[in-house]
């Protein structure tokens, strides 16, 4: 693995490499000559100057150089500004990030088509403005992000926000985290109830504690927010889910469509004044039975149909898809019986193969037995569909049919029941995935933060002079062991941090492609899980018809006109009609099986691929995070007290860094926790 790119440059032998500074046509780096005194330049090989800018840009060059284009041509506008009112900065802020989207340099799409070039936005921005970079990342990831990834191509309002984000003609923020529940999420108190008669969700902040906290482009300028809410259905908790729910639409009453108003139900309070980032409108913000259409569910993990029943890819108690690999492992099962003698296996590689399992790691190990003892049945889908109307399909408690389905009255009307805790919690982390990616994005613009403090940092001490051996003012301060002692392992760490964070961001992007498949499958499992239910239902309901004509004697089962005789047995010539495109009926039985899961595709290879690749991201992801933090932080710390009384003045954004370190130590959960 090359966690360090390679130079673009042919490297000379070691012997007739140049020993001078990096010049401007060797080197890629702005500008004429060095800032170095001539006394730390002397010695430096051109190849070294190459090397070294390869290592801290990365990637996505032209991107970079049309952000520090950008700068340029604006600088009044992105020129550091101290001294000006609260509302000064968020504009600031609000101005900058708009400039930066008119360009056209990336897109909410590029989470799926090129992730690395909004992660170098990321940092660019972190090397701009701190703020700039807190709306970007909540724009583009957290809302923009999720909504990609979780939202529904159907749904024609969601398209239209996700391709209006890029413009910021829709601004949104992500609602997750509440006044009383932070690293704890997955307790949250507010509730999204589901109301079958409107067909419409009722989001609600029952408590003080269930307000919304530090909503990030909540107190002026989101139109729209990602709410994460119990998911009630029936009077029981299907865990939480999000919800995309309008907080401020236009005024009509102003005459002008910028200005906005809040949406009634949804009270917004300002947050104020921090210790740093204030060009950021943190808010809290109350739901007061604030009623959303059913299609502005998210439903990319859950579906809810119209009469309140509930599909989720998350139905097994510890894997994030156990339901999934269940069922593959049931076909598989299905199939070598239907071949004899196990599909060809002899008892010798079947006992091989359980060694092989034995043999496993223990997390492997546990998944394997989980997936093979765990049962998916029809009973479990009409539990887990929660299907109730009509005549409602409930399991049967008869020993000796565990599949058996019998009726219920619909007047009886079961309450729903909820999910175990771990399910509960599976489907939230699934739900809240695009945090493992806003991890990776504070990084970055951390790594841009300590860019630019680096910079000013070794600027000032190799230029500012210092009583040195001769008894004259001619010595840089960088030549002191005291000043060397303190940045150079500095330095070093954040040199390893940057080439750790761009070999992070390249397996993120590899991850991202087999995101992208992986959801294309578990769409397609919730298709063929609602087609199976109601194949059930179908099947139940025309059996129940039969039974009632033939005990009145009216007509025989071969004289049954029912419409839904043909479709249910398959078509006149045994063929699958688009009743049963989505399942399997047993030729001895006449009783519909599991989905066919989009026929030969290599589901169980690509859910394998996926799993080992999302472990790996995590892994960095959650390690690269705390890291970078933590070394941002100590260095504009250090950095500030090394430049002496100049690294306290405002202009060298010392105290800027600061505060948007110690804002990167607590955001996307607590670095210790």
């Amino acid at each position: 693995m090359d966690i360090i790119p390679r130079p673009t440059f042919s490297p000379q032998s070691e012997g007739n490499e140049e020993m001078l500074g990096p010049p401007a046509a060797s080197a890629p780096l702005p500008g004429e000559g060095t800032h170095l005194h001539q006394s730390l330049a002397a010695g430096v090989p051109v190849s070294s100057w190459n090397f070294f800018h390869l290592l801290i840009a990365g990637d996505s060059h032209s991107t970079r150089r049309s952000v520090q284009t950008i700068a340029l041509e604006n600088l009044e506008l992105f020129i550091p500004r101290f001294d000006v009112p609260l509302s000064t900065q968020r504009e600031l802020a609000l101005r900058r990030l708009r400039t930066l989207c008119q360009a056209g340099l990336f897109s909410v799409f590029d989470f799926d088509r090129a992730p690395r070039r909004l992660l170098t936005m990321h940092e660019c921005c972190g090397m701009l403005d701190a703020s700039l970079a807190t709306k970007f990342t909540v724009q583009f990831n957290l809302f923009g992000g999720t909504l990609l990834r979780l939202g529904s191509k159907e749904n024609h309002v969601q398209r239209e926000i996700l391709n209006k984000i890029d413009t910021l003609e829709e601004i949104g923020c992500f609602a997750l985290t509440e006044l009383g529940y932070g690293n704890n999420a997955v307790c949250l108190e507010t509730t999204a109830t589901y109301e079958p008669a409107r067909d419409e969700f009722v989001i609600s902040s029952p408590t003080t504690l269930s307000q919304k906290y530090w909503i990030t482009n909540g107190a002026l300028h989101a139109s729209w927010a990602i709410v994460f809410a119990q998911m009630i259905i029936r009077g029981a908790s299907q865990g939480v889910h999000a919800f995309l729910v309008r907080i401020r639409q236009p005024s009509s009453n102003l005459g002008s469509s910028s200005e906005l108003r809040v949406c009634p139900g949804v009270t917004i309070e300002d947050m104020g004044h921090r210790i740093g980032c204030n060009g950021v409108d943190n808010a809290k913000i109350t739901f007061h039975n604030v009623r959303i259409p059913r299609s502005h569910l998210l439903d990319g993990i859950t579906k809810v149909e119209a009469d309140g029943r509930v599909f989720s890819i998350v139905d097994g108690p510890d894997s994030l898809s156990v339901d999934l690999e269940t069922l593959l492992k049931k076909r598989e099962e299905k199939t070598s019986d239907r071949s004899g003698n196990g599909g060809g296996k002899s008892a010798v590689s079947n006992v091989a193969e359980e060694k092989g399992v034995n043999s496993q790691r223990p997390s492997q190990k546990r998944r394997t037995t989980l997936a093979n003892s765990a049962q998916w049945t029809r009973a479990e889908v009409n539990r887990g569909g929660q299907s109730w109307t009509g005549d409602a399909l409930s399991s049967s408690q008869n020993e000796g049919q565990p599949n058996a389905v019998q009726v219920v009255s619909p007047v009886e009307k079961p309450e729903a029941e909820p999910p175990s805790a771990s399910i509960a919690r599976n489907r939230f982390l699934l739900q809240t995935e695009q945090l493992l990616s806003g991890r990776l994005c504070i990084a970055c613009m951390m790594i841009g933060g300590i860019k630019v403090v680096l910079n000013n940092t070794l600027r000032y001490s190799s230029t500012r002079l210092s009583t040195g051996p001769s008894g004259l003012s001619d010595t840089p301060i960088l030549s002191f062991a005291v000043q060397k002692q303190t940045l150079m392992p500095l330095l070093a760490q954040a040199l390893i941090l940057m080439a750790w964070t761009n070999e992070v961001k390249a397996l993120y992007e590899r991850f991202t492609r087999v995101l992208s498949r992986t959801a294309s499958v578990r769409q397609a499992f919730l298709r063929e899980r609602i087609a199976l239910c109601a194949a059930v239902r179908k099947q139940r309901q025309f059996e129940n018809a039969e039974k009632s004509t033939a005990n009145r004697g009216e007509r025989s089962r071969e004289e049954t006109t029912s419409p839904l005789t043909e479709e249910a047995r398959g078509g006149k010539d045994g063929n699958p009609t688009l009743f049963n495109v989505h399942t399997q009926r047993n030729k001895k039985t006449g009783k519909l099986e599991d989905p066919v899961l989009i026929g030969s595709l290599p589901v169980r290879s690509l859910l394998e691929a996926h799993a080992a690749a999302h472990c790996e991201v995590l892994l960095h992801c959650c390690a690269l995070k705390p890291t970078v933090a933590w070394c941002a932080e100590r260095l504009a710390t250090e950095g500030r007290e090394r430049c002496g009384g100049g690294g306290f003045l405002s202009a060298n954004l010392f105290g800027e860094f600061i505060g948007s370190a110690h804002a990167g130590l607590t955001a996307e959960g607590d670095n210790r926790v």
